[in-house]
């Protein structure tokens, strides 16, 4: 998956697909100029809490981001998934 002409954003509570305060979302160039609707990246990815600071790995194989950790009396901590999680919310492989 091209990483590089994807976008990762923020939105706030309120829309229907929400998990938390703050969720990260992926959206991609839709051909014409514009980029698609923003897609939430789920429960694999999203908490209760709020999610920050996006970051992919040079190689584009890797999302980093922060979370409060209730472990840590809410402090943050780093996370990482696949981006693979990305291709497959925005339906690319």
């Amino acid at each position: 998956m091209e990483l590089v002409a994807g976008f990762i954003e923020f939105h706030r509570p309120g829309r229907d697909d929400s998990f938390g305060r703050y969720d990260l979302y992926a959206s991609a160039p839709d051909g014409s100029g514009g980029w698609t609707e923003p897609v939430n990246l789920g429960e694999g990815v999203n908490t209760e809490g709020s999610e920050f600071r996006p970051s992919v790995t040079a190689d584009g194989k890797y999302l980093f981001f922060t979370s409060p950790d209730p472990d840590t009396g809410g402090h943050g901590r780093i996370y990482w998934v696949s981006t693979d999680v990305i291709g497959e919310k925005l339906g690319s492989e």
